[in-house]
Formats: structure tokens, sequence, C-alpha cells
């Protein structure tokens, strides 16, 4: 959660690593939080194959 994307965050060797949280469900208000807190991303479940190498790719091709 948002205390490990804050410990990663911290980290030189780990502070690159693109984070995508995975929820059942998750409100604007909810998914905004997210990414303020630090996660890169958000998907909800059920996440099939292809939604999540569109966000991998998504991540991968922008800069942090």
């Amino acid at each position: 959660g948002p205390d490990t994307v804050g410990i990663l965050g911290q980290d030189a060797l780990l502070s690159d690593i693109r984070i995508i949280a995975l929820t059942a469900y998750a409100p604007p208000q909810q998914r905004e939080k997210a990414i303020v807190d630090g996660f890169d991303a958000v998907l909800e479940k059920p996440c099939l194959p292809d939604g999540l190498k569109l966000v991998i790719d998504k991540l991968v091709a922008s800069p942090r």
C-alpha cells in the first residue's frame, strides 16, 4: 500500500520502479488518492492481460 510506495520512493536504487495499484473497486476519489500517494496507475479487478499490458506499455513509454 501507500507505506510500501513511500519506502520504495526513498530508496535511490528502487525509486524508479513503477507501481500499479490493483484493487477490487476504486471510486474516482480513491483512484486520485492512490496517484497522490505515489502509485503510477490504478487497475481494478478483474484485470485482463491486455489491460495490464496497455498500462505497463504506457508507463514504460512515459518519463517518471
